[in-house]
This record gives C-alpha cells, sequence and structure tokens, in this order.
C-alpha cells in the first residue's frame, strides 16, 4: 500500500450522486520520477511486448477507456517491481557481512 502510495498509482473510492456509480479516483500525492518511471516503461511494453498488448485490449472490451487501461497496466508494474525489490531486499539482509 505505502509503495504504491509513494508512487501516485493506489486508488482512493469516489462516488458520484448524480449516477450511482462508483470508480477509484488517483491519489495525487507520490514520488513524480517513480511515476515518470512507470509510465515510460507501461509505454515500452504496450509497444513491444505482445502480453502486454493483449492485457490492454481485453481491458478495453470490458469497456475501460486506454488511460484506465494503462493505469492497470502500471499498477502491474509497480507490482512486480516492489516484490524484486523485496526479494533483492531479503536477500541483501541475510548475507553474512565478512568482518
Amino acid at each position: 500500500m505505502y509503495f504504491n502510495r509513494k508512487r501516485r498509482i493506489n486508488e482512493l473510492p469516489y462516488f458520484r450522486i448524480e449516477k450511482i456509480e462508483t470508480w477509484d479516483k488517483l491519489n495525487r500525492g507520490g514520488d513524480r520520477a517513480a511515476n515518470s518511471a512507470l509510465h515510460i516503461i507501461a509505454i515500452g511494453r504496450l509497444r513491444t511486448e505482445a502480453r502486454t498488448k493483449e492485457y490492454v485490449e481485453k481491458r478495453l472490451t470490458q469497456g475501460h477507456t486506454k488511460l484506465e487501461a494503462l493505469r492497470c497496466v502500471k499498477r502491474y508494474i509497480a507490482r512486480e517491481v516492489y516484490y524484486i525489490l523485496r526479494k533483492r531486499n531479503n536477500f541483501i539482509n541475510s548475507t553474512q557481512i565478512a568482518a
């Protein structure tokens, strides 16, 4: 949660009274550089990776806009990066330092 909040990709619940709809509103706080990096990675993946293209097409057929689909890709990438960093941190913390 904290990782996503810092990267401005977590979403806050948002309600609209006129239409009884619920959707998520982006959190505007966070790290601009990290969000920019995620955006660049997402655009690069969308251009080159078939798996990402299929994922975005699936989201578009579900009724999402292209911007919402890209936001989903960013969240997916952020989860991947978080687990890689966490795994690497655990590995570094478990190694013995020679004295």
